[in-house]
Order: structure tokens, then sequence, then C-alpha cells
């Protein structure tokens, strides 16, 4: 019983490193969809993309820790974010363990 416990372990622990080592190659080679949130003078966030959909928001609001703008969840489906703070932001946040 022994062998066939360590010859599966063997085996998992190499497709996952095979799986991980293909993950890794493709993330290289497929350049990832950028959307970037650049933080203006009056609170808000102006949309930057490289491939904007017609609908997508150009400025997103922020009150009270939550943004605000439509079709928000279909422009950040399957991209990337970026926030891009004013040097005179501060960010405060809480870990708990």
């Amino acid at each position: 019983m022994k062998l066939f416990e360590t010859i599966s372990a063997f085996l998992n622990a190499w497709t996952g490193s095979v799986a991980a080592a293909i993950i890794g190659g493709f993330n290289r080679v497929v350049s990832p969809r950028m959307v970037r949130l650049i933080e203006d003078d009056k609170g808000g966030f102006v949309v930057e993309a490289a491939e904007q959909p017609e609908n997508a928001p150009s400025h997103v609001g922020f009150a009270d820790g939550t943004l605000s703008g439509p079709n928000l969840a279909a422009m950040f489906r399957g991209n990337r974010g970026e926030i891009v703070l004013q040097p005179s932001t501060t960010v405060v946040f809480s870990v708990e363990f």
C-alpha cells in the first residue's frame, strides 16, 4: 500500500508542477488586459482601458468605500485592475487573522 501512496503523491506533485509551468508560460506570452482607474481631484476615478466597451463609463464615482457607475462588472470581467492614487491620498486597511 505504501508503494501506491508514494506513486500517487509523486504523480500529484508532478502534474501540479507541469500545470504551474504551463500557466506561467501562458501568462508570459499573453499580455493581460488592463483596466486602470486614475484618481481625479474630485474624489472619483477616470477609467482608462485599452479595449473599452462602448457602454463602459469614462468616470467612476467613489463614496463610502464603494465604486459607483454603470456596467462596472462588465468592464472588469476578465481584466486586471490597477488603481492609481493621488500622492496626497492615504490608504488605511486592517488585516484580521
